[in-house]
């Protein structure tokens, strides 16, 4: 295979960016660490410095610091550590020290110095947002995990509880970027249902720190439209391990790290079963799904400017279903209907994936870096069903006091459906990554290039027959008539080279301190055969201590991958091009102080228009394209977030979303018309609390409400048929207890806290909708011809214990 000119290039480039720079050793004893505030974000500008010396650094916006401190002979090293509006704090290092434990936790402190309130600032990257990582622990949700404290977050969506998959600012589920570590994570394309959707690929077990942006963010993440979630696991400074156990979801983790501070290992195993959520659906019969996964990470420094980093990951996801039955009551009182259904056949499912990386990081000085990525993911999936199945439609008796009420008053209809599926996806994706920075204070340089190779080999076959009372609607054949038809097979792989170039710099404006982020991504795709240039600008300018504004304004592309190619539109002579969106966001942050606390009030104004966009319609949680690069869009709302310590020592938070997205496809003349995420409001609540005076007694709340995002009937356009389904609202409540802890035992204890507890799902049992059964009658017993949407409702109340054990 001949590589192109573009291609070429790219290849040169990182060849001498990763052989040029020379390493640099040094012989003085070296103190690494972190410092962060109580909610877990980096604190950058902090001053460490070296007591009784002239030694001392500050801390990048990361909130890493490195200092050199006197001869190692030194019997005890004193650090300070100092921030504007935190408490400062003194650290006696002896002699044996590990510079790799030292993690530093900073207070607010309030000084009223004649009626003058100083504070700190938390300084965050434009558009970021920082969720404590013991989010994803302690959240009550079915899914659970890092996503589901993420779908909390003001721009944020989810629709099904079963689901990890959430949309940001109206894009759909394939336009979110994830990163674990820097290594790009991919989800499974054929999944469509939320039941059948196994473990989400992060740990919260291994996870140190996470970040997200719904939009705006900088050339460094990739290319996707609307957001990027950012999550880096941990280095463990000692041994250290957990065990949990649910009805869902149990999960090990042990980590340690040798003596002499080179050689450190983390590693975590779960399984889920959902098998107890399922019973609670309309369909019955036997589900037996089982996911499980592992992730290990591994890391050896060989000097003390040198780090080697290996990561693998599996997992196993099957999910098995035999129906029986089915009865769902739908309608209104005055126009209620029940549909009951037996089945027969089953479904077998199969998502697994695997993969590895290896990271080699090199710190040539204290202010240049350099970070080299080798890694890949593969995935093999396979769905396959035969179901047959009968139905009667019928009308209720709503009339108080008739002698039918509450069975049925007539049969509406009476039916059968044969549904069949042979799908099956092959994907290999690997990545060569080479990526350098260079701070200086607040000021700083970061470049970077990455090639990636993507094979993907799927076959799809599928049909539906629906019959109402001997009657079927569909496609003609000569040997049976079926409602609707998919078959295509697609094998190709593509080659994408890019690169991106940021430069940061903090300067005054009109007397505020201010802050310049711009850069510039470019890709070449060799699928679309297209250079994608991306340039991203974002400024923000503190007005105040306390009150700052922000600018953030960018080209994002999207190459098309995964579930885009699988439309059907993939001509050889006129293949998918990448879809594009321009984005624009303005916002403000205020922080504040009320009863003595911290807290944050965030407003984000944002407008995104699309063009060469490839529409989809949502069936479920599966996104399905048709129809190549001819519709065009926008999106457009107000994202507002508030949160703080509510409670002492613990962080909460509100969030409100108010949006509008629409789309149009000018070749067909369709006007505007709702785009399938178009979900107007969302308001969640994350809330943390405790028991006065008993902090091991813990409650934690995730209560969301959305109103309903448009679906269209089968067989019509979303253009011209189209209506909202119902809001989805849901609360969940957990409850925990710390039975051990070594704060209040013993110093010597093993275990450094054991917590037992209870989580409510669908605390009030709500009935959200995710999907509709369209039935349809021909001639029925009142000679009418009429569509059904007969609702797909997602879990009712349900209970789950846990334990869990940490060490």
């Amino acid at each position: 295979m001949v590589w192109s000119a573009p291609i070429r290039i790219l290849v040169l480039s990182l060849v001498i960016l990763v052989i040029a720079p020379c390493l640099v050793t040094g012989q003085e004893k070296t103190v690494r660490g972190t410092v962060t505030d109580t909610s877990g974000l980096a604190i950058s500008g902090a001053t460490v410095f070296q007591l009784h010396s002239s030694r001392g650094t500050v801390t990048g916006d990361d909130g890493t610091f490195i200092l050199t401190t006197g001869p190692a002979g030194t019997d005890t090293i004193t650090l300070i550590i100092s921030f504007i509006g935190y408490r400062t704090d003194t650290l006696m290092l002896g002699e044996n020290f590990r510079s790799d434990e030292i993690h530093l936790i900073l207070r607010p402190e309030t000084t009223d110095i004649e009626e003058i309130e100083v504070r700190a600032r938390r300084p965050d990257n434009v558009t970021i947002i920082g969720i404590p990582a013991v989010a994803g622990m302690v959240i009550p949700s079915i899914s659970g995990g890092i996503e589901s404290a993420v779908s909390t977050l003001p721009g944020v969506s989810a629709f099904s509880e079963l689901s990890s998959a959430y949309s940001v600012r109206g894009g759909s589920y394939d336009e979110n970027l994830v990163y674990i570590n820097d290594v790009e994570v991919y989800r499974p394309y054929l999944i469509r249902t939320g039941q059948q959707e196994g473990l989400s690929r992060i740990n919260p077990d291994l996870t140190a720190s996470v970040s997200f942006s719904p939009g705006g963010f900088s050339a460094s993440y990739g290319d996707r439209m609307s957001s990027v979630l950012d999550i880096t696991y941990r280095e463990p400074s000692k041994k250290e391990g957990s065990v949990s156990l649910s009805l869902l979801t149990s999960s090990v983790h042990a980590g340690a790290r040798s003596r002499d501070d080179r050689f450190w290992f983390i590693a975590g195993a779960r399984y889920r079963s959902n098998t107890l959520l399922l019973g609670s659906l309309d369909a019955r019969g036997a589900y037996r799904p089982h996911f499980a996964d592992i992730q290990t990470m591994a890391g050896f420094q060989p000097d003390k400017r040198t780090r080697l980093t290996l990561s693998l990951w599996g997992s196993l996801n099957r999910y098995i279903f035999i129906p029986r039955s089915r009865t769902t009551t739908f309608g209104t009182i005055e126009n209620a209907f029940r549909l009951y259904a037996f089945f027969e056949g089953g479904e077998r499912d199969r998502y697994d994936s695997g993969g590895g990386a290896v990271t080699l990081e090199v710190e040539h000085t204290p202010a240049y870096r350099s970070k080299f990525i080798l890694s890949s993911n593969l995935a093999g999936e396979n769905e396959s069903f035969d179901i047959r199945g009968a139905y009667s439609l019928s009308s209720l008796d709503r009339n108080e006091g008739s002698e039918n009420n509450p069975d049925t008053l007539l049969n509406a209809g009476a039916g059968s459906w044969l549904s069949h599926a042979r799908n099956s996806f092959r994907s290999i994706m690997t990545d060569i990554s080479y990526r350098g920075e260079i701070t200086r204070g607040r000021s700083g340089f970061e470049w970077g290039i990455a090639v990636r190779k993507s094979s993907y080999d799927s076959y799809i076959n599928e049909w539906l027959r629906v019959d109402s009372a001997g009657y079927t609607t569909g496609q003609a054949g000569t040997d049976l008539t079926l409602t609707s038809r998919t078959e295509m097979s697609l094998e190709t792989e593509s080659f994408t080279a890019g690169g991106w170039i940021i430069s940061r710099t903090g300067f005054m404006l009109a007397g505020r301190a201010s802050d310049l982020n711009a850069g510039m991504r470019v890709t070449y795709d060799t699928y679309s055969n297209e250079m994608l240039v991306s340039p991203r600008i974002s400024v923000k300018t503190e007005l105040t201590g306390r009150f700052s504004l922000y600018l953030a304004a960018g080209a994002y592309h999207q190459p098309p991958g995964g579930r885009e190619l699988m439309t059907g539109n993939n001509e050889p002579g006129n293949p998918l091009r990448a879809q594009r969106s321009y984005q624009l966001t303005a916002g403000a942050r205020y922080d504040f102080t009320a009863w003595n606390r911290p807290f944050r009030f965030t407003a984000e104004a944002y407008g995104k228009l699309f063009d060469r966009q490839i529409p989809y319609k949502l069936d479920n949680v599966r996104v399905i394209y048709y129809g190549g690069n001819i519709s065009e869009g926008y999106s457009a709302g107000l994202d507002m977030r508030i949160n703080g310590e509510f409670v002492p020592g613990v962080e909460s938070w509100f969030s409100l979303s108010l949006m509008k997205s629409e789309l149009r496809i000018p070749s067909l003349s369709t006007g505007w018309y709702p785009a399938p995420f178009d979900q107007r409001v969302h308001f969640s609540i994350f809330f943390q609390d405790y028991l006065p005076g008993h902090p091991d007694f813990r409650a934690h709340i995730n209560i969301s409400f959305g109103t309903g995002i448009p679906t269209s009937p089968p067989g019509r356009d979303q253009w011209d048929t189209w209506f909202r389904m119902p809001p989805y609202r849901r609360m969940d409540i957990g409850f925990s207890k710390v039975i051990l802890s070594r704060t209040t035992g013993r110093e010597e204890s093993f275990m450094k806290e054991l917590s037992a507890g209870i989580e409510i799902f669908n605390l009030a049992d709500i009935r959200n909708t995710i999907s509709y059964t369209w039935i349809r009658t021909v001639r029925n017993s009142q000679g009418q011809t009429r569509e059904y949407a007969v609702p797909n409702y997602l879990t009712r109340r349900s209970l789950n214990l846990k334990l869990r054990a940490q060490f």
